[in-house]
């Protein structure tokens, strides 16, 4: 009788075939999800140096366009100088001047963003822009301004590589603005855009 019984309660505490397999398959599911949102988060983690420094860029631009620029001559005391103007950064060095490889950091140094003798109205110098830290991504400035013309539109771009889920890709960010034609009023895109594959670099066009 004791034995009938602890064999009908053994059979009862198992697990069927069945249920073992929805078990393996439910563990697996969570597993993907897993690993999915591990990748997720790393790349948003290391994307957030793009984004940040992008504004940071834009910010810069506005900074610069908004500072007036004169000649440096001498004024003859009791005559009016020179009119001051104003005008976008001129275009930039990529930094560095080539992609980085595959989820590796690049270390820049100063005269990638500051070159000796550079003119305070071209690229980095101009926007008074540079990182200190290991960076994934290579950044870029461009603009139409010339050292006779203010220029009319800009377009400031990161481009990173990373291996997500084993799959090699590269990743863009880009913020551009420019001029308004009517008010001279300095304007900058609503928003960062990402973009899968290399950077447009796309003048910002103002009407």
């Amino acid at each position: 009788m004791n034995a009938h019984i602890h064999h009908q309660r053994s059979r009862r505490e198992g697990f069927t075939l069945v249920e073992l397999m929805i078990v393996v398959a439910i563990i697996g599911i969570l597993a993907v999800l897993a690993i999915f949102g591990v990748s997720k988060f790393v790349t948003n983690a290391k994307t957030g140096e793009a984004r940040s420094a992008l504004g940071q860029i834009g910010k810069a631009a506005a900074t610069a366009y908004a500072a007036e620029r004169a000649p440096s001559n001498i004024i003859t005391p009791g005559t009016a100088g020179a009119a001051t103007s104003r005008g976008l950064c001129i275009s930039a060095a990529d930094v560095p001047s080539t992609g980085i490889p595959v989820n590796q950091k690049y270390q820049s140094s100063t005269r990638e963003w500051f070159p000796s003798g550079q003119s305070s109205t071209i690229g980095w110098t101009c926007l008074k822009f540079q990182l200190t830290d290991p960076q994934y991504f290579r950044y870029s400035y461009l603009s139409d301004s010339t050292a006779t013309t203010p220029g009319t539109g800009w377009a400031s771009a990161a481009e990173g590589s990373f291996d997500v889920s084993g799959t090699s890709g590269l990743v863009s960010f880009e913020l551009n603005g420019g001029l308004s034609a009517t008010t001279g009023q300095f304007v900058q895109a609503p928003r960062i855009e990402e973009v899968n594959g290399p950077a447009v670099r796309a003048l910002g066009v103002v009407p």
